[in-house]
């Protein structure tokens, strides 16, 4: 039992919203809208926000409302994953919210975990663990859980972007505090990497955060999801992101988060120029191949031996040999 106190005085009565953005999934909505509404933690609201999908999706989210008066629908013209989410950060009512995306799925008692955490860790973001799968399973695995606190802006931030015992830049495998984060927005600019720059945003702003290594969030791995899709243009948006991350971190003791971007950038870039079709003398390409040689000796021990062969084939030799290269 969560005790009284805590966090602003917080208690276990307190609404947590979840904003779940819909485009076009209507073969995994249920999974996920059945998961949350499987809750062990009962005060919550959803908030499905119906991104002018074009097949059933729609249809199906207002049949769980008509079933369950915590779900709320609104359906919307199509902008994006960003506009959607912050459309349901301008309704939400509770004091805690989350991020769940319409392919995937939670674990029953994943709200109840966070939470608890949350007031008796006295922290304002927790995050958990991810499970990465293409097949819908449900159960915790096997393992000793770990749990992490992270006491200052700076350690959050070098947190979130490291590898080893990370929170990760995604949004949807944590629960936020409405008081402290309610008013931060995504860039609706931003169409890919959007997640990386609002968890920024958010850990600049926080002082203290938690993270379990239970995994108690199943990300989904579509075949036909769009991250996961080849640019068929030269397109650095991706790794622009990774760049701008960089350059926000030039104080302090990040030299471990400034490896990781300068790596992250580079096998970003490396993915566009081994696949997108871009003339020669493209400005962008340059600028992009430029980067990576500057940044490549600084980051070649942290490359797999994969890695540094597509390297050294998008960087020095594509653009003479053609475009193919599979793997």
């Amino acid at each position: 039992m969560v005790k009284n106190g805590g966090i602003m005085g917080a208690d276990i009565t307190e609404k947590i919203s979840i904003i779940v953005p819909v485009y076009n999934v209507q073969k995994y909505i249920e999974r996920c809208l059945n998961s949350i509404l499987a809750q062990t933690y009962s005060e919550f609201e959803v908030l499905c926000i119906d991104d002018g999908s074009t097949d059933e999706s729609g249809k199906l989210c207002e049949v769980y409302r008509k079933r369950d008066d915590r779900v709320r629908v609104y359906h919307i013209e199509n902008h994006g994953v960003s506009y959607a989410r912050n459309y349901g950060l301008s309704l939400m009512e509770g004091k805690w919210f989350c991020f769940v995306d319409s392919d995937d799925w939670i674990e029953p008692n994943y709200l109840e975990k966070m939470y608890r955490l949350a007031i008796e860790r006295q922290c304002h973001v927790v995050a958990c663990g991810i499970d990465e799968t293409s097949e819908f399973i449900t159960g915790i695995k096997e393992g000793n859980e770990q749990i992490f606190i992270f006491d200052s802006s700076m350690m959050c931030i070098q947190n979130f972007i490291c590898n080893k015992n990370s929170m990760h830049g995604l949004v949807w495998n944590k629960l936020y505090n409405r008081q402290r984060f309610g008013d931060v927005r995504f860039d609706e600019q931003l169409k890919v990497n959007e997640d990386c720059m609002y968890s920024y945003e958010i850990m600049s702003e926080c002082d203290r955060a938690c993270l379990t290594t239970m995994e108690l969030y199943h990300w989904y791995i579509r075949p036909d999801s769009v991250c996961h899709k080849r640019a068929e243009k030269a397109d650095f948006s991706a790794a622009n992101v990774f760049l701008q991350l960089y350059d926000k971190l030039q104080g302090g003791d990040m030299d471990e988060a400034r490896i990781v971007l300068r790596k992250n950038y580079i096998v970003s870039v490396v993915q566009v120029l081994l696949y997108a079709k871009y003339e020669q003398g493209d400005v962008e390409v340059t600028l992009a191949k430029q980067q990576c040689r500057k940044w490549k000796r600084l980051v070649w021990r942290q490359l797999d031996m994969k890695q540094k062969i597509k390297y050294w084939y998008a960087i020095n030799f594509r653009s003479l040999y053609g475009y193919c290269l599979k793997g």
